[in-house]
């Protein structure tokens, strides 16, 4: 019998969460910490500094693409791993991520194509009635 995979992820000050290229499966939502996320072209300054609260990672869940980052806990973080068989039920517990990952995949152009296809199956079930946690299985993986 398999145990479940611990959900919490603790990543030590200087050590990656994942690297630039990897295949990518899972997003993360920080807990507590803090991560940058860097590119190999861009040098050691920071593309960005998360914090808790913040999510990243989330455009492997998005796009089946190899990591377009590094992502490097700057202290030590704890982190709330989400892999793709679970994000449309994130979704519909926090209408919060689910607005600002619709919004990070509409600014980077990734996924646009799919999200759009979320977008016009979550307005026809809100147009019959639905609440958003009932339209979300609609979503599908």
């Amino acid at each position: 019998m398999s145990e479940a995979k611990d959900p919490y992820l603790t990543v030590a000050a200087g050590q990656p969460v994942f690297r630039e290229g990897d295949a990518g499966t899972e997003m993360y939502i920080i807990e507590t910490g803090t991560v940058d996320i860097l590119r190999a072209r861009s040098g050691a300054e920071p593309l960005a500094s998360l914090e808790a609260g913040d999510f990243f990672g989330e455009m492997a869940i998005l796009e089946d693409q190899p990591r377009f980052a590094t992502a490097v806990a700057r202290s030590e973080a704890r982190l709330l791993r989400i892999d793709r068989a679970h994000f449309n039920d994130v979704l519909s517990q926090n209408v919060e991520v689910a607005i600002r990952i619709a919004g990070a995949a509409h600014d980077s152009g990734a996924g646009v194509e799919r999200l759009d296809f979320h977008v016009a199956l979550l307005a026809a079930a809100f147009e019959n009635g639905d609440t958003f946690a009932d339209a979300c299985p609609l979503l599908g993986d």
